[in-house]
């Protein structure tokens, strides 16, 4: 969905904004996935139980991975270091796109993210949250730290949040299969909201769209969770 030129405050993730914006995330998903060719899949049965993932699975939102490497990229973070992802090597990564002026979907999606966190307790130092700019027009670092600020994220230790020129973003889109649809009189974005997992050697595991399913938007902390701890017990 398009984005306001700036951050603005933060709103209440409640459980109908919460529907209501994995909802949005699904019809991204569906499109992006629609457009996505050679998609590496594992046809075998998930790990999960019964619980939210092996529902998710069912719902088709959760899809396994074929565990190539994944992309390799250096990119600019929020403290205004190189930030790689080889640097993550021996951790689970979650990695997500956040368009820093966002004010409706990224900032539930990584409200959400934040609970996850806490699920996790002391597993989640074995955990990279990662949030890759979508955002052409904002990129610097002033832009993703604000989103930081507004959205509570600078006290997760284990939170990075990279951008880099637009021409570097787009290689990693690119490579990454991300669709993201410029609106430059807006200075806004469309794009695709999913989360990536990747393993503890850096190959990717699951791809994670959206759900209009409440019982699976109430419960996507603990539905992210749930497949961060199989990589860190399965790799």
């Amino acid at each position: 969905m398009p984005h306001k030129n700036a951050p603005a405050s933060r709103p209440t993730a409640g459980m109908s904004v919460a529907a209501a914006a994995l909802a949005l995330a699904a019809i991204f998903f569906g499109i992006w996935w629609g457009m996505r060719r050679n998609a590496p899949k594992v046809e075998s049965a998930t790990p999960f139980g019964h619980g939210p993932a092996q529902k998710a699975s069912r719902a088709g939102i959760l899809t396994a991975l074929a565990g190539e490497p994944a992309p390799g990229w250096t990119l600019l973070g929020q403290n205004g270091t190189m930030v790689s992802l080889i640097q993550f090597r021996g951790r689970a990564v979650i990695f997500m796109p956040v368009d820093p002026a966002c004010t409706s979907v990224c900032p539930v999606v990584t409200s959400e993210m934040r609970q996850a966190d806490r699920i996790l307790g002391g597993q989640s130092r074995h955990v990279a949250i990662v949030g890759f700019n979508v955002n052409p027009y904002w990129t610097s670092v002033a832009a993703i730290r604000n989103f930081d600020r507004e959205n509570h994220l600078t006290s997760l230790p284990n939170w990075y949040f990279v951008t880099g020129s637009a021409k570097s973003l787009a290689s990693l889109w690119q490579h990454y299969h991300i669709w993201v649809e410029p609106l430059p009189a807006k200075r806004a974005v469309y794009h695709a909201s999913y989360l990536y997992f990747i393993g503890p050697h850096g190959r990717e595991r699951w791809l994670l769209g959206g759900s209009s399913d409440k019982s699976l938007a109430s419960s996507y902390s603990v539905l992210t969770a749930e497949i961060v701890r199989s990589l860190l017990e399965r790799g």
